[in-house]
């Protein structure tokens, strides 16, 4: 693959994560887009490690309705920077996270995301990924609003 390649490769896994993180696809195919030792670690959210901790903050996230095919939701990518390091990779973006969309669409959030990447047998890989984020106010509300129902 040609650095033009790889880049387009990583970008593809970006946005995919971000369409499954919304319930646009599977979980399973959301395992396949991360390394089995991959972390994803947030001030506000949490951390997390590995596919077990994947699946632990989707099924939290989900319960919430802030992720999943329920949530009526979108993860936006934006300004997305790719550094590719032959069999590793580096990338900044801002995300967007509106909730409501099918009413009354809101931006809830932004952020950065900061991720390493890893080229694998099977494609390129998310390794790592360090969210900054506001204050995390929505989550609290949204976990309150879940909880009364």
């Amino acid at each position: 693959m040609t650095t033009t390649e790889d880049e387009l490769a990583i970008r593809n896994v970006l946005a995919r994560v971000a369409h499954i993180t919304d319930g646009r696809g599977t979980l399973e195919e959301y395992l396949t887009l991360w390394t089995e030792d991959s972390t994803w670690e947030s001030p506000v959210s949490g951390s997390f490690k590995g596919h077990q901790g994947h699946l632990d903050r989707h099924a939290k996230y989900r319960a919430t309705g802030v992720q999943g095919p329920e949530a009526s939701s979108f993860h936006l990518l934006t300004t997305v920077w790719v550094k590719v390091n032959g069999d590793e990779a580096e990338s900044m973006s801002s995300w967007v996270y509106v909730g409501g969309a099918n009413s009354q669409p809101k931006i809830e959030d932004i952020g950065t995301y900061t991720d390493t990447l890893r080229r694998t047998p099977d494609g390129w890989k998310l390794a790592s990924r360090a969210v900054t984020q506001g204050s995390g106010e929505w989550l609290a509300r949204k976990a309150a609003e879940a909880a009364n129902h």
